[in-house]
């Protein structure tokens, strides 16, 4: 389905990010100076509201997105985020709602979908035979795409550079195609990043 060009930067506009001053953590509140007392007074009083255990958002902020259903998910998977204490992304259903995309059958609306990213285990590469290159974080087969979630120690260390810059170049030889991009940029610049990896889907492979 293709969306007019003014009817998706609608959309886009209403999926600005969630802020930290509109849902945090008991211990995010406390940091700004928001003793346990006070928030439990804040709630009592209908300033904030609990979106998940340990979690509050500013309840003004909810009534400004009351009759947008898709900033509304933003809200609850921001809350999921901040709960599950660990790297995590929206992904399934709640991806795509917060995509601006139509689904057949809408998922429960308290429903968050997240997975976390690979750490120890990715997708092997093989060369052919025993030999393989090594394992990636997100690899496309049919497209010949391999995506690489990087931290920042990986350009702070001379060696691990050069190897990973080795390692890019075996892969493009036997007709990947490789996009890097950090978490950061994964989390902060979604579309940005999503971009990328369709471009490199439609990009003819070097062989």
């Amino acid at each position: 389905m293709v969306l007019a060009a003014g009817a998706l930067a609608n959309r886009m506009n209403r999926m600005k990010a969630i802020t930290r001053r509109e849902v945090a953590t008991t211990a995010q509140w406390a940091a700004r100076g928001v003793s346990a007392g006070r928030l439990r007074q804040l709630v009592q009083t209908g300033d904030l509201v609990l979106l998940r255990r340990g979690v509050y958002a500013r309840a003004d902020s909810l009534a400004s997105s009351a009759g947008d259903p898709a900033r509304m998910h933003a809200f609850r998977v921001a809350a999921a985020l901040l709960a599950a204490h660990a790297l995590a992304s929206a992904s399934h259903e709640s991806a795509a709602i917060l995509q601006g995309l139509d689904l057949l059958q809408q998922p429960p609306e308290s429903l968050v979908t997240l997975t976390r990213p690979p750490h120890a285990r990715g997708s092997r590469v093989d060369i052919g035979g025993d030999q393989y290159i090594g394992r990636v974080d997100f690899c496309w087969r049919k497209y010949l795409t391999i995506a690489e979630a990087d931290g920042m120690l990986k350009y702070a260390d001379t060696r691990r550079a050069v190897a990973q810059l080795e390692r890019d170049q075996l892969l493009r030889e036997v007709g990947y195609k490789v996009v890097h991009f950090t978490w950061r940029q994964l989390f902060r610049e979604t579309d940005r990043v999503i971009a990328r990896i369709c471009d490199a889907f439609a990009r003819p492979s070097a062989l």
